[in-house]
């Protein structure tokens, strides 16, 4: 299964060093493991840009991806010392698998225990 990200993200805001290697690791993370047919993909867009931004989701049936929208406020990233930007963005990263667990009813044929076992595993070899 490929879980891919994207960024959106504001140059001034300086995440993109710190959350680059972190999708670097997610997705060879990722890469070797299956859950069962129902979702091949899962797609996260990682927004910090000033302004206000709307949280997308959606699970395309047809192609098995679902997508999903991480938002932080620009704001209060760049108000903080690296340590502390990394640990805020990581969370938020981090609890984002909400979203993907909150399908749970809608994906047929995905196992979303282990999947959400190894969302955790991978969180804490991260810290």
């Amino acid at each position: 299964m490929k879980v891919r990200m994207s960024f959106d993200i504001s140059s001034e805001s300086k995440v993109y060093a710190i959350m680059d290697p972190i999708r670097e690791k997610l997705q060879r993370f990722f890469a070797e493991k299956s859950y069962g047919n129902g979702l091949v993909e899962i797609f996260i867009v990682f927004t910090c840009r000033p302004g206000n931004f709307k949280v997308r989701k959606r699970f395309d049936k047809a192609i098995r991806v679902l997508s999903y929208d991480v938002i932080t406020s620009f704001e209060d990233v760049v108000a903080l010392p690296v340590t502390e930007m990394k640990r805020m963005l990581i969370e938020a990263l981090n609890g984002s698998v909400e979203v993907i667990l909150g399908y749970h009813k809608k994906i047929n044929d995905f196992d979303f225990d282990s999947f959400e076992k190894h969302w955790d595993i991978f969180f804490e070899e991260l810290n």
